[in-house]
């Protein structure tokens, strides 16, 4: 597992969830996720992939474009292979 959270600054690059304080929850990152590798009953467009994890869009979606470039980078240095 590769990942980084880059709203929070950690290694846990987990959606805003519903009662965050800081905004509106998002679920998008989830939903992708699951549509490119699912693997069970429904089959993803790529079942067989490695997801890497990197949050950039925080509460209700926004963020900065720092971070946008930031989690292209660090999939870049961690081997991404888009």
């Amino acid at each position: 597992y590769k990942g980084y959270d880059f709203v929070d600054n950690d290694y846990s690059p987990q959606e805003t969830h519903k009662g965050d304080t800081r905004g509106e929850s998002t679920d998008h990152g989830s939903h992708v996720a699951g549509t490119i590798a699912a693997n069970e009953q429904i089959k993803g467009v790529a079942k067989d992939a490695t997801l890497l994890a990197y949050r950039v869009l925080g509460p209700g979606g926004s963020g900065t474009t720092e971070n946008v470039l930031a989690g292209i980078d660090r999939a870049v240095t961690d081997g991404a292979d888009v």
